[in-house]
């Protein structure tokens, strides 16, 4: 007999209870799974993965009017859709515009008159256009301070005829961006609102809190029209929740991407009422940390209104985003349907009971969708009684693995089994740290060789080039140390154990850091601790009992454990997928797009597959898998390489993912400190939106073949480019070609009015502004010289990115109608020898209407491929010192 049996016989004799452990696992050696077991896991995992893909496309048949007589009560999609179509044909509408200001205005209240006529006499009904002006700072992007003068809301409140203590707030915005119909953004969601409306307008049924449907027409001016509702608008100060419908994408089912702040009745009132779940505490924080560059009227509500809501929006086919694609064709009625179908059981939850309303204020809940079937939810405090449990279940799974191998393998501790725990803890880490690095790396190649951004169109690029990376490194690197640590385990199931308990250690050490930094959706990780738990628990149960048969067994049951975990961690990768790859088509060409989704889908697919990877190292042909990973790898390097399969566009009306382009016919003016002009040009601004920009287009159009990058930044105010919001630190990259100034039709001026000392220190300067109906207003103080003050509002002036070490103060300018001029004051805390105080930039953009474009910049747009989608403007800007 050999002397290790001999041995852990011996041992075993004082064990006691132990005694009946078999020991033929222990002594038949290393058995191996045949790779047919694991194909049929992966086998499994491709149809989960499927099933994934079903569910984000499984939507609700559209009701249409002819089927509208079945049952009144049922939202009928097609209504909505008629909203769409009507205001999308009234063309692109800015705030300002004839379209936004009288078209739209007349539209709105034209089917909110037909609505009332037609409404139950058991509800009060009244209507009202609101014209307001004010200014507000908000920190968006860089910051900026926002004035806005004439702004225009429609708005319409329902309710009992007694007078009601309560009302619910629910928000669409119906202008847009230039050049963009608008379709889902929002116009769809305007359509989803006039259908509830007409819905409960038709019941005979008393509401017990009146509802008001907000139609602001100036969102797209950051946030104004919402300002403008909730801190003048009479009916704003009995609003005590309220529903705001967004989208940063076409289509698609409608996400609740923030709810709140607190109020966990409004939580509760989403999970008892809605069909189709699709809401994630991770999502809002993601959102609210700021990574996603966009924001909704939620925030004004919350910050301005006090008060608490809901956010939806729809992200499918972010591709149409604020572009001429996104009209009323790319908006599908079968989003219009589910978003209706969920809202309507909400809505009506809201509106005729008081318990909700009245019900706890304080505490959040932590929640999440399960694969939109199944809401998730428990409060924030459970939620951390859950990470608890499951960090204890993990102590309590290395307790019982460390007596399980101080038990079979002679001459080993159980503080040998917790230094070789950490030690693979460490490697498995590092082997996670070489994969990002290795992506990391390999994206910069690809951006080198001109190959960047092939997943923008077809999203499966990603599989190939940073998912098969993230799986084999860590898979090779694990296989080396599992051969190590077999010649002291003596047993590659042991050495598989040690590799599953290594990740539940970093797991639940990361779930340890998560709890205490207080990041509600460490829930998620959590959960996934304590599958990971049950798996290794069940595992335990059964390794040890034979070699081959039990093995397979053992494997079966530990894939059976963690499937619901992969599944819903494949969920929430694919739906932040969708959301984030349309978005790096804007995210400016100084972003490096490629690096960021390298990094981020390698991170994903180690987050998904982590638990499988030593399962690679129990195969009976592992090294072939991996070469099989290889070669897939370098086939499609080669693919990529040397086809077109990897141009990063389509102007498929199936898969539409354009290039954008946004071009702006300047008039450039530089004034010095006497008034003399040092520089009086014109030119095309190519603001590059993507990685790609613009040397995808330059051998195409003459134009943008001879422009050079923008190398003013450090000498000039924004570059001395006519930016028209505070994005200078996204994008900052962009490029000029010297063109014939544009006919500017209404001048963009600043006087100084006067100035005058407040006292030794202090110097009042008072402006005066005019120009077209959208301005910016840009100053930045000397470094020794401070702004204290203005009479724009009363509080501190928010401050933007610095320049040269100074302060840079943003100010965004716009007017409904009636454009007036911008009269301020300004005051500086300056040294009284100073000569130099300020250096001041203004722009005037010109976004609709005949005198929007000059025939040259028609002409240079219409020479872009079809590939790609624009917009442009004309716009000035003009520099002062003072």
């Amino acid at each position: 007999m050999d002397s290790d049996i001999f041995d852990l016989r011996n041992r075993r004799r004082h064990l006691g209870m132990f005694n009946m452990l078999p020991i033929r696992h222990y002594r038949r050696g290393n058995p191996k799974i045949s790779t047919i077991v694991f194909l049929g896991i992966i086998l499994v995992l491709s149809w989960s993965y499927w099933l994934i893909l079903q569910i984000e496309n499984n939507l609700p048949t559209p009701i249409l009017n002819e089927d509208s007589d079945k049952d009144v009560n049922q939202f009928v999609a097609e209504n909505a859709l008629n909203l769409v179509n009507n205001l999308t044909k009234l063309g692109p509408r800015p705030v300002g515009s004839f379209e936004n200001e009288v078209l739209a205005v007349s539209l709105l209240s034209r089917e909110l008159n037909i609505i009332s006529k037609k409404a139950n006499k058991v509800h009060r009904i009244l209507i009202d256009i609101q014209r307001v002006s004010g200014s507000f700072s908000l920190n968006f992007l860089d910051g900026m301070t926002s004035i806005y003068r004439n702004v225009q809301n429609v708005i319409l409140k329902i309710g009992p005829h007694s007078e009601q203590k309560y009302s619910i707030l629910m928000n669409c915005h119906f202008d847009s961006v230039p050049d963009s119909p608008g379709g889902s953004d929002n116009s769809a969601g305007c359509g989803v609102m006039l259908e509830l409306l007409r819905i409960i307008s038709l019941s005979p049924r008393p509401l017990k809190n009146n509802i008001i449907f907000l139609f602001n027409g100036a969102e797209e001016n950051f946030l104004q029209g919402s300002h403008g509702f909730i801190t003048q608008h009479k009916w704003a100060k009995d609003i005590s929740a309220f529903i705001n419908l967004e989208a940063c994408g076409s289509g698609g089912r409608e996400l609740l991407f923030q709810v709140g702040p607190e109020n966990p009745w409004l939580m509760e009132a989403y999970s008892d009422t809605v069909f189709s779940p699709l809401a994630s505490t991770l999502a809002q924080e993601v959102f609210q940390s700021g990574v996603i560059p966009g924001d909704t009227d939620y925030r004004i509500f919350r910050d301005f209104g006090k008060i608490p809501g809901f956010d939806f929006a729809w992200a499918v086919n972010g591709y149409v985003y604020h572009t001429k694609l996104d009209n009323a064709e790319n908006v599908p009625i079968k989003s219009l349907q589910r978003t209706g179908n969920n809202l309507l059981p909400l809505v009506t939850r809201l509106a005729f009971t008081k318990y909700p309303i009245e019900g706890p204020k304080n505490g959040n809940l932590v929640f999440f969708d399960i694969v939109g079937k199944i809401m998730f939810r428990v409060p924030e405090s459970s939620s951390y009684l859950i990470a608890i449990v499951a960090i204890l279940s993990s102590y309590f799974i290395f307790s019982e693995n460390s007596g399980t191998f101080y038990r079979i393998i002679p001459d080993y501790r159980k503080s040998s089994y917790y230094s070789h725990l950490l030690l693979v803890s460490g490697i498995t880490v590092c082997s996670w740290a070489l994969a990002v690095l290795f992506v990391f790396l390999y994206s910069q190649i690809l951006i080198a060789l001109d190959r960047c951004m092939s997943w923008y169109a077809k999203p499966a690029w990603i599989l190939f080039l940073y998912g098969i990376p993230a799986i084999w490194i860590p898979a090779r690197i694990t296989d080396i140390i599992m051969n190590l640590h077999e010649k002291v385990l003596k047993s590659n199931w042991l050495a598989f154990t040690l590799h599953i308990d290594a990740l539940q250690l970093i797991w639940t050490l990361a779930l340890v850091i998560c709890t205490l930094l207080h990041i509600r959706s460490a829930i998620v990780l959590s959960l996934y601790v304590l599958f990971l738990t049950i798996g290794n628990f069940l595992m335990g149960k059964i390794r040890f009992h034979d070699t081959t048969r039990e093995g397979v067994t053992c494997l079966i049951v530990f894939a059976l454990a963690m499937l619901i975990p992969f599944i819903q961690m494949s969920y929430i990768f694919n739906g932040a997928l969708l959301v984030i790859i349309p978005i790096m088509g804007r995210s400016g060409s100084g972003f490096n797009a490629e690096g960021l989704i390298a990094v981020l889908s390698c991170l994903m697919f180690l987050l998904i597959f982590n638990h499988w990877v030593p399962l690679f190292c129990i195969l009976d042909n592992f090294r072939k898998a991996i070469k099989y990973l290889n070669g897939i790898f370098m086939v499609a390097f080669l693919v990529l390489l040397l086809t077109p399969l990897g141009f990063p566009y389509s102007s498929d009306q199936r898969s539409l993912a354009p290039q954008r382009y946004m071009v702006l016919h300047v008039e450039q003016i530089f004034h010095e400190f006497d008034g003399s002009v040092s520089n009086d040009k014109g030119g095309y601004w190519i603001i590059n939106l993507d990685i790609n920009s613009p040397h995808t287009v330059s051998r195409l159009i003459p134009e943008i073949n001879i422009a050079k990058r923008v190398d003013t930044c450090d000498t000039k105010l924004y570059c001395g480019l006519p930016y028209l919001i505070p994005v200078f630190s996204i994008i900052r990259e962009t490029h000029w070609t010297d063109t014939p100034k544009p006919i500017i039709s209404i001048p963009t001026e600043l006087k100084m009015i006067n100035m005058r000392l407040i006292d030794r220190h202090i110097r009042r300067y008072h402006f005066s502004v005019i120009g077209p109906d959208h301005m910016t207003f840009i100053l930045s103080p000397i470094l020794d010289a401070d702004l204290i003050s203005w009479s724009i509002l009363n509080e501190k002036p928010l401050a933007g990115p610095s320049w040269n070490g100074r302060k840079t103060y943003f100010i965004y300018y716009s007017c409904g109608s009636d454009p007036l001029p911008l009269n301020f004051t300004v005051d500086l805390k300056v040294k009284p020898t100073n000569f130099s105080v300020m250096d001041i930039a203004l722009t005037g953009h010109f976004l609709h209407g005949a005198h929007q474009r000059s025939l040259k910049l028609i002409k240079l747009l219409s020479q872009f491929p079809p590939w790609t989608v624009t917009s442009g403007w004309i716009a000035t800007y003009k520099s002062y010192k003072f």
